[in-house]
């Protein structure tokens, strides 16, 4: 089969890393290097968790199942990263949306490119 399906499932974890990257950067700028760890190890334990699982349900160990357990450990950095900057910011769900002036200035932005 190829690269092809291992990629589809490795693609969507990527993205949550490269989230999990920017709130992890935001906290060791900050100096708070402790709450780098929290989502290191939830992602370590959901990679623990996923891999023993696939070795004791499927005989044969792919590189599809590896692709699957990366992106659900990704996903869990990425989450518990976000929860952690959550309330570390004292902000509200609506604020990480984008408001009316966020629209507008993407808007903006990409008429000016197209110029």
């Amino acid at each position: 089969a190829g690269i092809h399906p291992v990629l589809l499932y490795l693609f969507p974890g990527l993205v949550f890393y490269s989230g999990y990257l920017i709130l992890g950067h935001h906290f060791s700028g900050r100096g708070d290097f402790s709450k780098n760890l929290i989502p290191i190890f939830c992602g370590l334990v959901f990679t623990a968790v996923g891999l023993i699982y696939i070795y004791f349900s499927y005989p044969e160990f792919t590189m599809t199942h590896a692709a699957i357990v990366t992106c659900l450990s990704y996903f869990a950095n990425f989450f518990t990263a976000l929860f952690i900057f959550y309330k570390d910011a004292s902000l509200g769900w609506r604020d990480f949306l984008p408001s009316g002036t966020d629209i507008n200035f993407i808007k903006e932005e990409l008429k000016r490119k197209k110029e």
